[in-house]
């Protein structure tokens, strides 16, 4: 008897937590098909100039690999 008890909370226990990632998973879908704005720019590439050019409050400097990056002071 008790082990029915227990194998029925498992198991419900494990059929809420697909039902409730699942509808999270649809839900957040549905959010970025509805605010598509922000993944178009990441797109088209705006930032990509801004990359390799110095700003007045950060330097680009070269490490051991001849990589470039910013430095955040």
């Amino acid at each position: 008897m008790t082990v029915e008890i227990g194998l029925g909370l498992l198991l419900n226990i494990l059929f809420w937590t697909v039902a409730v990632l699942v509808a999270v998973g649809l839900a957040s879908m549905a959010v970025i098909e509805y605010f598509p704005g922000r993944e178009r720019k990441t797109r088209k590439g705006t930032h990509q100039g801004r990359v390799g050019t110095p700003t007045s409050r950060s330097r680009v400097e070269a490490d051991e690999t001849g990589e470039e990056y910013r430095k955040a002071s």
